[in-house]
């Protein structure tokens, strides 16, 4: 019984849930069957992948099923399982070397010939020149196995990984708008600051300048202050010095009068009679005050 596909909202656009699992089981089915089928002509290939040849009919080229241990002007060589026979490796089996690793046949069974001269009787076990021939199996094998193992991992993780994936994308997304936009607030708060320092330097600027005027303009005020002062000053004090000059002298001209009146009086006083010399008394004293009234 199909169930009902679940829609997964993404980014704006609806994904049906379980998409990667039923990729993946559709996918598996096919690995299943693949991986059936070469592990099939695996075992074939090993069943019937060995032939035996004489020394005197092996070529160059061919690959070695088993290993061998030779021994070449008196030196031990190993020659390795899968190692194609060079002409070097050719002509030490051919020359009669001691030879481990061979093949003898009795009847319709090989066997293992573990040490013996190389002899027309002697067989090496090669790959055979079949379809399969030449082709690296572990390595075949170990890329079935990459794949089954990649094949899991997407049909397990296909569905919340790419959720996942978005969900932090989307986070990594709105923090750098949020950067972004701080970004440019900062900007416009700095071309702000900017502003406002460039009209504080001129508004310091105005100010100072401000202030110049104004202190030479309160210095002409002093000066000028003080200069009404001083002549002022000077004015009060030629006042009170003609006040005190004009009363000096009216002291003096009294003190003069007083010194004349009583010699005038001293002198008069034997050749004069009273009444006159009071009048030439009073006479003198109206001139004085006279030339007083003048003054």
């Amino acid at each position: 019984m199909n169930q009902p596909e679940t829609q997964v909202e993404l980014q704006g656009a609806a994904i049906p849930a379980g998409a990667a699992k039923r990729h993946g089981k559709r996918l598996a089915k096919i690995w299943m069957a693949a991986y059936a089928c070469l592990i099939v002509a695996y075992v074939a290939h090993g069943l019937t992948g060995a032939e035996f040849m004489r020394l005197d009919a092996l070529t160059e080229g061919r690959r070695l099923w088993r290993e061998l241990y030779v021994e070449l002007n008196g030196k031990p060589l190993e020659i390795d399982a899968g190692e194609a026979v060079s002409p070097a490796t050719l002509r030490g089996l051919q020359s009669g070397a001691t030879l481990a690793g061979g093949f003898t046949r009795e009847g319709d069974a090989w066997r293992r010939a573990e040490k013996g001269p190389a002899a027309p009787s002697l067989f090496i076990a090669l790959y055979k020149t079949d379809a399969f021939h030449g082709l690296p199996w572990r390595s075949i094998l170990g890329l079935f196995n990459f794949a089954g193992l990649a094949l899991l991992l997407y049909t397990l993780l296909g569905d919340p990984l790419p959720a996942f994936l978005r969900a932090c994308s989307n986070a990594v997304r709105e923090r750098l708008a949020a950067a972004r936009a701080a970004q440019i607030e900062a900007a416009a708060l700095q071309g702000r600051e900017r502003e406002l320092m460039a009209q504080l330097e001129a508004e310091s600027v105005q100010a100072m300048e401000q202030a110049a005027r104004d202190a030479g303009a309160e210095r002409e005020y002093l000066v000028e202050a003080a200069k009404c002062e001083a002549e002022k000053m000077t004015v009060a004090m030629r006042r009170h010095l003609e006040a005190d000059e004009k009363a000096a002298a009216a002291q003096l001209r009294a003190a003069v009068v007083r010194r004349v009146l009583e010699q005038a009086r001293v002198r008069f006083a034997a050749g004069m009679e009273g009444e006159a010399q009071d009048r030439m008394i009073r006479a003198f004293v109206r001139q004085l005050e006279g030339m007083d009234r003048h003054d």
